[in-house]
């Protein structure tokens, strides 16, 4: 379900939390207004205005907090994807400074390690996939290394860096693959939607004759923090949506490593 969510266009993401929230705050007012009669609530409006202004402090700090963790999430996808691609060049011109004997496979698996990314596994990654699919040929771009033996000192250390390269591409896949699969906890969800309602709830108990106007109040309180949850859903799944990173530092270095 929340596949699905991610995978959506992000105005209708946006919608869809407003309209919950706009159809979520009617049903409480109307739930708070059946059980609470209006002098009783109106009695109490002093007391309702300082709790909900101290609740709002610490609310809005965790609110807060629990957006800048995803777009920090996005930010680093998109530098582990650039970091993936560039290994990838590394690895190519790692091989070619050491000789054309091995330079030629694993321009080739490079190559098709690439495409395997590119046309593969970023469609999974847009349907909240964890994918193994380009695993295979990195497998035998490493062996297709290994099988190679360095003649002097030069293609000695040449290799030497081309080994240490290969295990920082395995670590930048596997961050890759983690971030794609991977989201703020169901825990810290649940805890900053049930602050959320209970704000919402809050403001529904301040003694407002007019309910128009209280739903009014309660609703423009409600969309905000629909548009941040909106915002905060978004920036959490980096590789869905319409807003998801970009795949182009692959596609730029497969023209560099293979410009034909």
């Amino acid at each position: 379900m929340l596949n699905y969510l991610a995978a959506l266009p992000s105005p209708l993401q946006i919608a869809l939390h407003v309209v919950g929230s706009l159809l979520l705050t009617y049903l409480l007012m109307e739930l708070i207004h059946r059980a609470i009669s209006f002098d009783v609530r109106r009695q109490h409006n002093d007391v309702i205005g300082f709790i909900i202004g101290v609740v709002a402090v610490f609310y809005g700090l965790i609110i807060a907090s629990v957006l800048v963790i995803g777009i920090s999430r996005f930010d680093h996808a998109q530098q582990v994807v650039e970091n993936e691609a560039n290994l990838i060049g590394d690895v190519v011109r790692n091989a070619r400074a050491i000789s054309p004997q091995i330079e030629g496979p694993v321009k080739h698996l490079a190559v098709q390690y690439l495409d395997d990314i590119i046309s593969k596994e970023w469609p999974a990654q847009r349907q909240g996939q964890r994918t193994i699919l380009g695993l295979q040929t990195l497998t035998e771009l490493t062996q297709a290394i290994s099988r190679y033996e360095p003649r002097n000192q030069r293609e000695i250390a040449y290799y030497a860096q081309l080994v240490q390269t290969m295990n920082k591409l395995y670590d930048a896949r596997r961050e890759r693959i983690f971030l794609a699969g991977e989201g703020i906890g169901s825990e810290v969800w649940a805890v900053t939607l049930a602050g959320g309602i209970l704000t919402i709830c809050f403001a529904l108990l301040f003694g407002i004759r007019n309910r128009r106007v209280h739903f009014l109040l309660a609703s423009l309180l409600a969309v905000s923090l629909a548009l941040i949850f909106a915002l905060v859903a978004i920036f959490d799944r980096p590789f869905q949506g319409d807003m998801a990173a970009s795949n182009q530092p692959y596609r730029l270095i497969r023209q560099q490593v293979a410009p034909n």
